[in-house]
C-alpha cells in the first residue's frame, strides 16, 4: 500500500476537512478566556521586548550604567522568573487561587517595571528586577487557560495553545516597536519606557476577568465522574 497506493481524495472528503477545519477554528476563538489570557500575554511581552530594546541604552545615556551591568540586570529577572514560575504553578494547584495571584503579579509587574526607569543605583535596581522576575511567575498560569476552557476538543486545543503563543509574540513586537514610536513624537527614552510599563497591568485585568485559571478541585472531579457514571 505504502508503494503502489494512495488515498482517494474525492469532493465531498475535501469539504469535509475543510468543514472540520472551520469548525476547529471557531470552535476555539468562541471561548471568552481565551481572548482574555491572550490580551493578559500582550501587555506584559509588550513590555518586556521594550526593555531589552531599550532600557540598557537608557541607563548608558542617563546615568552612565555600563551595559554589562544593564545586560547582567536584566539576566537576573529572567533568570528569577523561570523559578518563580515553578513555584507559582504550584501554588495554583494547592490554593485553586489563580486569579487573585494573578491581579498581584500583574500589579508588581508594573511596578517594577516602572521603578527601573526612575533609578540609576544598581542595588535598587537588582532588587527591582529580583521582583520583576518573581511577577513573570504569571506566565504558567495564563499559558494554562486553554485546558481549562470548559468543553473544549482536543483539537481545540491545540489551537489554542497556539493562539496564546501568537498572542505572546505580538506583544513582543509590539514593545520595540510602539517605544520607538514614542520616543520620536516625546524625545524622551525615559518617558517612553514610562509608560510602557503599565502594559503589564493586562495580566492583573485578566486576572480580574478569567472564570477559571486552576485545575478543578479533586472533590469536583470525582462528584463529576460519579455522577456520569450513574447517568
Amino acid at each position: 500500500w505504502v508503494a503502489f497506493g494512495r488515498e482517494r481524495v474525492t469532493t465531498d472528503f475535501r469539504r469535509l476537512v475543510e468543514s472540520q477545519d472551520t469548525s476547529v477554528l471557531k470552535g476555539t476563538l468562541r471561548h471568552r478566556d481565551l481572548w482574555i489570557g491572550g490580551l493578559g500575554f500582550v501587555g506584559a511581552t509588550t513590555a518586556w521586548s521594550a526593555f531589552l530594546s531599550f532600557f540598557p541604552t537608557m541607563m548608558l545615556n542617563d546615568h552612565y550604567v555600563s551595559l554589562r551591568w544593564s545586560g547582567s540586570i536584566l539576566a537576573l529577572g529572567i533568570f528569577v522568573g523561570g523559578i518563580s514560575g515553578l513555584g507559582f504553578g504550584w501554588a495554583v494547584t494547592v490554593t485553586n487561587k489563580g486569579n487573585p495571584i494573578l491581579v498581584g503579579l500583574g500589579a508588581l509587574m508594573a511596578a517594577s517595571f516602572t521603578a527601573m526607569t526612575l533609578t540609576g543605583s544598581i542595588p535598587i535596581l537588582i532588587v527591582l528586577t529580583f521582583l520583576n522576575g518573581i511577577a513573570w511567575g504569571f506566565w504558567p498560569i495564563l499559558y494554562s487557560v486553554p485546558f481549562h476552557l470548559p468543553g473544549i476538543r482536543p483539537r481545540e486545543l491545540a489551537m489554542g495553545i497556539a493562539f496564546i503563543m501568537m498572542m505572546s509574540s505580538i506583544g513582543t513586537t509590539l514593545g520595540p516597536l510602539l517605544t520607538g514610536l514614542l520616543q520620536e513624537a516625546t524625545g524622551d527614552l525615559r518617558l517612553s519606557l514610562l509608560l510602557v510599563s503599565i502594559g503589564p497591568l493586562s495580566v492583573s485585568g485578566a486576572g480580574m476577568f478569567l472564570k477559571a485559571t486552576s485545575p478543578p478541585k479533586r472533590e469536583a472531579v470525582t462528584a463529576a465522574a460519579a455522577q456520569t457514571s450513574d447517568n
